[in-house]
Parts: C-alpha cells; sequence; structure tokens
C-alpha cells in the first residue's frame, strides 16, 4: 500500500517534533515546540493545537508517533515514558485518531529510527540489518527480510538493560551504563578515583558538567582519562555486536543516534570489530557497519512517519 502523505510526531524529553510526510521521506511542512511535562488531556489539547496549526486543515493518511519509553503491542498505548508525567497507560492513539478520524500507530523512538532506516535510508537496498542506537541509551531495531521484529510484548531490542560483565574484574552492569553517550559519562566518574591526572579528570574534580561528547573530544586530545574510557567502550560495544551477529546474522549494522552522529567512533568501531572477528576465526561472517543514511534532524519525524506507512503496509 502506498500512501501520498503521513503525519509522523516525535515526542523528546526537550521537543516534540511535527512533519507532513510525503512519499519516498520528503518533509513537506515541519513545527517544533518544546515538550513540558502536563497531565494527559492538557497534553493531547496542547499536542493537537499544534497538529491543527500543521496541517491547517489538510488530513493525512495517517499518523504515526515515536516517544521514547515502552509502548504496548496494541502500538496505541503509552505504558511508560519519562518525558511524560505518570499518567501511564495512555491510550494517545485512541485519543488523537478519534479526533482526526484516520488511522493512528504508536511506538518506541528506536523502533521508529530502525522503520524509518527500513523505508527511507540503507532498507531500501539491504533488507536485513539491525540498527543500533547509540544516544544518551542504548537500544537496537531488529529488521529481519523487510520486518521490524517488535517481539512478544514490544519489547525487542531493549538491549541497553541487559546484563554484562565488566571487563577484567567480573562485576555486574547494565550494558548502557558503558556503551552509550551516558556511558561515557558513567565510566568516567567510575574511573575517574584512578586517573586523577589530565584535561578531562581536572574538569571533573572542578565539578563542571561534563557529556558524552566531552568525553570523545577529550579522547581526539589524548587524555589519558578519556583513553581508559574509549576503550572499556569499544569493548563492550565489539563483544555485543559480534554476540548480535551470532544470534541475527544481520547484513549490516547501522548505527544511529548522538553518540555517533559526528562519525568519530566509526573507524575505531570498525578496527576493533575486524581485530575480533579475526580472533574468533570468523572472517567469513564479517558484517559491515554503516552510519545511518539519515539525517540526525529528521529522523524521529521520519521514523514516526514509517510507523504509520508500515502498520498500514501489514494491513
Amino acid at each position: 500500500m502506498s500512501l501520498q502523505r503521513m503525519l509522523g510526531i516525535d515526542i523528546g524529553g526537550t521537543k516534540i517534533a511535527l512533519a507532513l510526510v510525503a512519499e519516498g521521506g520528503t518533509l513537506l511542512r515541519q513545527e517544533r515546540y518544546a515538550s513540558q511535562m502536563a497531565p494527559g488531556e492538557d497534553f493531547v489539547q496542547t499536542l493537537c493545537t499544534h497538529i491543527d496549526h500543521l496541517l491547517a486543515g489538510e488530513i493525512p493518511e495517517g499518523i504515526g508517533i515515536g516517544i521514547k519509553g515502552l509502548v504496548a503491542v496494541d502500538h496505541r498505548t503509552i505504558i511508560h515514558s519519562s518525558v511524560l508525567e505518570n499518567m501511564m497507560p495512555l491510550d494517545l492513539c485512541g485519543a488523537i485518531g478519534k479526533r482526526y478520524g484516520i488511522p493512528c500507530y504508536l511506538d518506541n523512538d528506536v523502533h521508529a529510527a530502525a522503520t524509518a532506516e527500513l523505508y527511507f535510508g540503507h532498507g531500501r537496498a539491504i533488507r536485513d540489518f539491525t540498527y543500533v542506537n547509540l544516544g544518551t541509551g542504548l537500544a537496537v531495531g531488529v529488521v529481519a527480510g523487510g520486518q521490524l521484529i517488535c517481539g512478544t510484548h514490544n519489547m525487542a531490542g531493549e538491549w541497553g538493560t541487559s546484563i554484562d560483565l565488566r571487563f577484567l574484574c567480573g562485576e555486574e552492569y547494565q550494558l548502557e551504563t558503558l556503551v552509550s553517550g551516558g556511558g561515557l559519562v558513567s565510566e568516567a566518574r567510575r574511573l575517574l578515583p584512578s586517573y586523577t591526572a589530565g584535561m578531562l579528570a581536572a574538569r571533573m574534580l572542578d565539578g563542571e558538567t561534563i557529556s558524552g561528547k566531552t568525553v570523545l573530544d577529550a579522547h581526539r586530545a589524548g587524555d589519558e582519562l578519556a583513553a581508559v574510557v574509549v576503550e572499556h567502550f569499544l569493548e563492550a560495544l565489539s563483544r555485543t555486536l559480534v554476540n548480535l551477529t551470532l544470534l541475527l546474522d544481520p547484513a549490516m549494522f547501522v548505527l544511529g543516534g548522538g553518540t555517533v552522529s559526528d562519525g568519530y567512533l566509526l573507524p575505531l568501531i570498525r578496527r576493533r570489530m575486524e581485530q575480533r572477528y579475526r580472533i574468533l576465526q570468523l572472517d567469513q561472517w564479517v558484517t559491515p557497519i554503516a552510519l545511518t543514511a539519515l539525517g540526525a534532524d529528521d529522523v524521529g519525524v521520519l521514523g514516526a512517519a514509517s510507523i504509520c506507512l508500515n502498520a498500514m503496509d501489514m494491513k
């Protein structure tokens, strides 16, 4: 089924983005506004006000919504989200679909990004890929045979909460507390007592708030603490990607999210993966790794629109 126009809504922690999306992923009109915590009814009313303004009387074929959080298997209901007040479960699609009289579908932001990649990015040529989102946290979107794998409870891909063991000491930890932008910061704080010299340590000891970008900038400059943090990051990520290779055998890993968006980590990740494949004698299974084909500013609304496109194509 081919849709001419869809409304994509990306609900994030600091902003909500809306776009009217044409077939092929062209953004026709866009609008953004700051997100604010509010009761369910008020949140929906504010969102609908912005939808009305963007559409200006035009009614698209469907609405797709992406949100950070847990979404029910019905693809209508928010079970939990850190970007909304404690008002869950919330049948967001029920409220919006009823108002506009058109189909409405909902999913989490990483499923949305993977679906956007399927329809508008690398997925146009490759039908089996694993989307790895390295942002504030870590999550995975698995596409097999041109279909997003959602799982029994729509929880497939919540890889960041999986348990790993720290290199050498064997301590248990949640994977995204190391392998993510937030994880780079957490690991720097954990290692700070052992690496008090250098630029990054000095900034942290002075009480400065750092980010994953701060750590990577320090790594570029040859900082000792940052070097150890990134080494641990690469060790854990490469182990994870090898495990996913053995589990899923994808044709490609697609990396998205702010932590990798500038491309600095990509050659480091590729080099580490080549070493791992060689050591494990899996050279014939080397999986290509690429950055997302979609721009960081547009992937949210494209992903939201593609949720609707995918759901309606499945009917």
